[in-house]
């Protein structure tokens, strides 16, 4: 169109053109800007545009597009109008065209709509332009560039507003990009709780009809063990949907974890066939068959993740064969082992053969039942193939069944000379007839055993299930339903394991983990969690928090067994190995404290013969009393320890005289254990340090009460020289030498619950504090 204007530089084109032909021209070319004007608008602003309306305008344009390429000037058209009919034609059509527009800006003005600023400049432009072009056209004014200007102010103004708007369109995917991947997030955490929360139930059902299967609760006629072992198979079909929907959340998260080892593939996939024999349904005739040969080399795979894709891939052909066989074979192909689990079933088209390993796709096979499952199990296995280094495809035309082929890694031998590693005896599946027959009733267990466990959980059926367990383990149970209720009950009895729910309405296991780790150490409580969900975060949080083991619910009841007679013997063991310290302790001080008696006895022997001999015959009566029953036991009365302090200071009272001075402010209603010679040897110093350096002597005061936190307080206070900062920091860090002090300290950092306080300046005395957890009086008795 401009370049039919001023220099007219559509005639360098075509030289000496006609002027019919330059209008024809710029009409067509304003038909086809306005067209292409109103419908940048309208897509622009398709919120207030008419769409009826658009079309209607569209359409008068093309039509006087069409009449002037029909050259309407010729004086034989049919038409036959003049230049000056023409134009105005033009103006009055672009005008209807322009009018409109205006009023969809004029609109989007009104309604605030974003770019206003920009709509702002295209409207005047627009207008502006409109009504120069009129006036040159009707009028016949010359405008000179100004209508050039102004359409190029209106096109850079629509070129803003455009880029305008892309920017608001890419910050709105940004953020609803943002907003999916919350969304996200907040599905795998609702996944994650909502399993478990579907798993609590579960692990109540599966438990329960054990219980009853096993004859726990007495014998069952023949249909009531028919009627469980349906809820026991429903259980487990349940709990393996929700495996396969926590499955697909790691599998997205790419947080499945692999332990790779040496694998024999026979009887795993004889232990799940067995299993799956038993659970078939009576009316189907399906014969399922291990057609691996025996021999067949160990596969480098994660063992529990093999059973896995057997297990789907068996579970899927079942779901779509009604007779017929399932067979599961094997065969070595280019050094990779090549495992295929074939099936006479209904087939699988051509076209659904790549979408069966879709996130929840199933087939469409009628006669089959297709609306079991959730369509997750096929597209587990081919993640867990494929991250195993193996590929999966399938084999099937319908009418014919279908063949599942993957291939897996085969372990050489280099493997296991470079890992020192071999292949475990191989797991032989039996079939347990305590879940499908009757059997006696257990017996009955003592309700005090060996080890006392807690049980924390806040569904009582689950308490339930585990003190039943327990019991059958011979132990002694308490339960909790919170994890407040579990540390009141740690604070007054003595627990040897902690079984804890993950999951609970007041504290959570890591926060119950936290609080008893402030007491306990890993060895002297261990803290087995119960978890649904076994979100790698959760696991990770559970054990910095202290945990020492985990088991997923719902739990088999063998496993669990296993997992707490683990814990209990590493209990057991820690605290051989504490014994064993503690008697070489007493080794060590025994001797120490002997010769230091004697050397007393010896001393006074050269002044008063009278009081030596007292103080033989109160040495007698002590390593005949005393000394055999500290050798014999490894944590003796707090009373008893007292008594042997009161021997020791009766004859240092001896040698002394009125330079020491004793006294005693005892509460004999305190009850404590303390290992033997914890006590003596840090009076000795007193007396050593404190006292026999000074000439006027000095006063030593024991003191033994109880404390509110039920914990006895144990004071032994000197007015000696004291000692200094950096003196008080080597003793309580072991060093300096003293012998006695560091075996005291070492011993009293052993005792559960147990701690020691230093507290001494010079010139002004020591004081030694001792916390020690108070017993029972029915406790201190049994253990005399």
């Amino acid at each position: 169109y401009l370049s039919t204007l001023n220099e007219q530089l559509l005639n360098l084109v075509f030289q000496n053109y006609h002027i019919m032909f330059r209008t024809r021209v710029q009409i067509v070319a304003v038909v086809l800007i306005t067209i292409c004007f109103l419908k940048c608008v309208h897509y622009f602003f398709q919120g207030i545009s008419n769409r009826k309306i658009i079309r209607g305008i569209t359409s008068i344009l093309v039509l006087v597009l069409i009449l002037f390429l029909d050259d309407p000037f010729n004086s034989r058209h049919f038409l036959s109008i003049s230049i000056g009919t023409a134009q105005r034609m033009m103006v009055v059509v672009t005008m209807l065209s322009y009018c409109y527009i205006f009023w969809i800006l004029g609109k989007a003005l009104y309604r605030r709509v974003k770019a206003s600023q920009y709509i702002i400049i295209v409207i005047t432009s627009l207008f502006s332009y409109w009504a120069l072009m009129s006036c040159k056209v009707l009028l016949e004014i010359e405008m000179g560039n100004v209508p050039v200007f102004l359409f190029g102010v209106m096109m850079i103004g629509i070129a803003l507003m455009m880029n305008y708007r892309h920017q608001l369109e890419y910050q709105q995917i940004q953020s609803l990009s943002e907003k999916l991947l919350t969304y996200d997030q907040l599905k795998d955490e609702f996944l994650a709780k909502t399993s478990h929360e579907l798993k609590t139930p579960l692990h109540i059902i599966l438990n329960l009809s054990r219980f009853l299967l096993e004859g726990q609760e007495g014998p069952l006629n023949q249909h009531q063990q028919q009627s469980l072992l349906f809820i026991n198979r429903e259980g487990q079909r349940l709990t393996r949907l929700v495996e396969d929907l926590l499955d697909a959340s790691r599998i997205k998260e790419q947080e499945v974890r692999l332990f790779i080892q040496p694998t024999a593939p026979y009887y795993l996939v004889e232990e799940i066939l067995a299993e799956m024999k038993v659970l078939l349904p009576q009316a189907r005739n399906l014969e399922l068959k291990n057609e691996i040969p025996q021999n067949f080399p160990p596969l480098l795979v994660d063992p529990d993740r093999f059973r896995q894709i057997i297990y789907n891939l068996v579970h899927n052909a079942i779901k779509y064969t009604e007779t017929g066989t399932i067979s599961v074979t094997g065969e070595v192909k280019d050094h990779k082992a090549e495992i295929k689990v074939i099936d006479t079933g209904v087939g699988i088209e051509l076209k659904a053969q790549e979408a069966i390993f879709t996130t929840f796709y199933q087939g469409n096979h009628q006669g089959t039942k297709n609306s079991e499952g959730l369509g997750l199990g096929l597209v587990i296995v081919k993640h867990l193939v494929e991250i195993q280094d193996g590929v999966i495809w399938v084999e099937s035309a319908p009418g014919e069944g279908s063949s599942f082929i993957f291939t897996l890694p085969i372990a050489s031998e280099s493997f296991f000379k470079s890992s020192q590693v071999g292949l475990k005896d191989p797991y032989i599946y039996k079939q347990k007839d305590a879940l499908y027959q009757q059997e006696e009733m257990p017996r009955e267990v003592e309700v005090l055993g060996e080890y006392t466990i807690l049980v924390v959980d806040d569904e009582i059926v689950n308490r339930k299930i585990m003190i039943t367990l327990m019991n059958q383990m011979g132990h002694r149970v308490l339960s909790a339903d919170s994890g407040k209720r579990a540390l009141e009950l740690l604070g007054e009895e003595k627990i040897d394991l902690m079984i804890l729910d993950l999951m609970m309405p007041d504290m959570t296991g890591d926060q119950v983990c936290q609080k008893v780790r402030e007491q306990y150490s890993i060895t002297e409580l261990p803290i087995l969690i119960l978890t649904a969900a076994g979100r790698t975060l959760d696991l990770l949080n559970a054990f910095q928090c202290g945990a020492n083991d985990f088991q997923k619910k719902p739990a088999d009841a063998d496993e669990l067994k296993a997992r707490v007679k683990s814990l209990l013997l590493i209990k057991k063991s820690a605290e051989e190995a504490k014994w064993r310290e503690l008697k070489y302790f007493q080794s060590q001080i025994s001797p120490h404290f002997l010769y230091n008696t004697l050397n007393t006895i010896i001393g006074l022997s050269y002044r008063d013969s009278e009081k030596t001999r007292e103080a033989l015959q109160n040495l007698s009566t002590y390593f005949r009393a005393k000394l055999e029953l500290h050798l014999q036991n490894d944590f003796i009365t707090l009373e008893e320890e007292l008594e042997l302090v009161k021997a020791y200071l009766e004859i240092e009272q001896m040698r002394y005289n009125d330079r020491l001075q004793v006294q005693y402010d005892i509460d004999k209603t305190a009850k404590a254990h303390l290992p033997s010679l914890t006590l003596q040897p840090l009076v000795e110093n007193a007396v050593r340090h404190g006292i026999a350096v000074r000439d006027q002597g000095g006063s030593i005061i024991i003191s033994v009460r109880k404390r509110e936190s039920k914990r006895v307080c144990v004071i032994i206070k000197d007015d000696g020289p004291g000692m200094s900062f950096e003196k008080q920091r080597e003793l309580l860090q072991g060093g300096n030498g003293q012998i006695g002090f560091a075996n005291v300290l070492k011993k009293i950092t052993l005792i559960q619950g147990a701690s020691i306080e230093l507290d001494s300046h010079e010139g002004e005395g020591t004081c030694i504090t001792i916390l020690l957890p108070e017993v029972k009086e029915y406790e201190s008795n049994a253990d005399r």
